[in-house]
């Protein structure tokens, strides 16, 4: 009898470590050597606001979208998102080809891609002021350092 409830836990336990472990998701890696500048745009569906073209920025940029890890959620509908400030990145390569894009919004949200209707929540706080540093420091209309 103990030997079966013994089996039963450590079944139970690898089922609920399987489940708490497939449902955090990242964005396919990008290559930081592929990237030749990063257009950051502050509002939805808004023109760029920010160009970086310099390796520091981009850098900092490419690491936080490897890094970014998300979890499917409905605590928020994409409206509410929409309507405030959300920061939206399109990557491209030395042939000016789009090779990713995603939005962040401040509130610790993230959208794949262009798809503006489905939000994600991050498992890591979002620092909202280390992008806006970023991106006024390394934008291609930045005084020289």
């Amino acid at each position: 009898m103990k030997r079966i409830l013994c089996m039963i836990l450590v079944a139970a336990a690898a089922v609920l470590m399987l489940t708490a472990c497939g449902s955090t998701q990242k964005l396919d890696r990008i290559d930081t050597g592929s990237v030749k500048h990063i257009t950051v745009a502050t509002e939805a569906n808004a023109e760029p606001k920010f160009d970086i073209i310099k390796r520091k920025g981009v850098v900092v940029l490419v690491d936080l979208y490897d890094s970014a890890e998300f979890t499917e959620t409905d605590e928020v509908k994409a409206e509410e998102l929409l309507a405030e400030t959300l920061y939206h990145f399109k990557f491209y390569d030395y042939q000016e080809k789009l090779i990713a894009e995603y939005s962040l919004s401040p509130q610790g949200y993230l959208f794949k891609g262009d798809d503006l209707t489905k939000p994600y929540k991050l498992t890591k706080d979002f620092d909202e002021e280390s992008i806006t540093q970023t991106a006024e420091l390394y934008d291609k209309n930045a005084l020289p350092q």
